[in-house]
């Protein structure tokens, strides 16, 4: 697939073709066009699944890290940050760990956050990660400091079920309203105090089996679930390799430390700037709107009502994946502004990861329709 030359047919024509072959795992050309930083850290996972886990976190990452950065819908006139919340989910010992790497790759982030990404009175408060093991006071107060922004990244869904379990812990109404930057308000009677959250821009990867999802989202009626990115697979490895399943011409650590160095100072250059805007042509989203309409009428045919609402928003993921890849785009050239417009090829990559979430996810509900 030739991501340079994009039109309406050729979008049209993916998806018609991603749903015929039953994509499940990202095609090579997808590694072949990232931008350099992702294209990079991407050759040190030898293993299929592994890789592709790993792209979606830094996915996941980046989009939570750069919190000054925006899509800009022209038709709309709306800004949406590109934070996503993706979900893996495969048996034990499957590759899933390689979620972890992707933190690594904000591991300079997040100590340049800890001096510029929150308030100044309040430093020794803000995390950019957050632990999915919180309270919602807890939740609450730290995205207050870091003025809405945040990353949870958990390699276990168990996690963040035990919290929500909790009268203290639950918490999913904000990562809701995370999804479209929406506000967020808490008042509590017992002490007066009033929280209000301007914007909430809060990211998350977690993985885990398919049980444990399960109790987390236990019905595709969760609003959480169509907000989501799925990755889903079984496991169906014929030899043991516990060796070589990552490939570097130096230590691993080292490795992570020398991206982790390239992503800081993107983030450097980027908070120099008050607001970073990738703008959206009407015939770009016009192209995301065709295919999915392709997925659209599938899902509607099939009578999957409650995963209508999955495709429905697919479209701001589209808008999200972009403007992250868009961004790195800009980066690599040493050529970034304030304001600059999505290439083709950012959301034409795109377009494809979505369609590939769009069929595991539909997977997935089918495993929570028939609970």
């Amino acid at each position: 697939y030739e991501f340079m030359s994009i039109n309406t047919n050729d979008f049209v024509n993916l998806a018609k073709l991603a749903i015929e072959e039953q994509w499940d795992t990202f095609p090579p050309e997808i590694y072949e066009n990232l931008p350099s930083i992702l294209k990079d850290s991407c050759k040190i996972f030898t293993e299929k699944r592994e890789k592709d886990i790993f792209l979606i976190g830094s996915l996941v990452v980046f989009g939570g890290c750069f919190h000054n950065l925006y899509a800009y819908n022209t038709v709309d006139r709306k800004l949406l940050s590109p934070n996503l919340f993706a979900f893996i989910i495969a048996p034990p010992a499957s590759g899933k760990r390689a979620l972890q790497y992707a933190k690594k790759m904000a591991a300079k982030i997040k100590q340049l956050f800890n001096i510029h990404g929150a308030l100044e009175t309040n430093r020794e408060t803000k995390r950019l990660f957050i632990p999915a093991n919180i309270s919602q006071a807890g939740m609450i107060e730290l995205l207050s400091h870091n003025k809405g922004v945040g990353i949870i990244i958990e390699s276990e869904i168990d996690t963040l079920v035990n919290a929500n379990k909790q009268d203290w812990g639950n918490y999913s109404d904000i990562i809701r309203n995370a999804f479209e930057n929406e506000s967020y308000s808490n008042y509590r009677s017992g002490t007066g105090k009033l929280t209000e959250i301007e914007q909430v821009k809060l990211s998350m990867a977690l993985s885990g089996t398919g049980i444990q999802f399960k109790n987390l989202m236990v019905s595709p009626e969760n609003g959480l679930f169509s907000r989501g990115c799925y990755y889903a697979f079984e496991s169906n490895d014929t030899v043991l390799k516990s060796f070589g399943r990552m490939k570097t011409d130096m230590d691993i650590d080292a490795s992570f430390e020398s991206f982790a160095t390239i992503a800081s100072t993107y983030y450097k250059a980027a908070i120099a700037l008050e607001k970073i805007q990738v703008n959206f042509s009407a015939e770009q989203m016009t192209n995301v709107q065709e295919a999915l309409q392709v997925v659209f009428d599938i899902i509607i045919e099939k009578g999957e009502k409650e995963f209508e609402a999955n495709v429905k928003r697919a479209f701001s993921m589209v808008l999200k994946i972009a403007t992250t890849l868009s961004f790195l785009e800009h980066c690599d050239d040493n050529g970034l502004t304030e304001e600059f417009n999505c290439t083709d090829k950012a959301i034409a990559i795109a377009m494809v990861l979505v369609l590939i979430f769009l069929m595991h996810g539909s997977k997935v509900y089918d495993t929570l329709s028939t609970n």
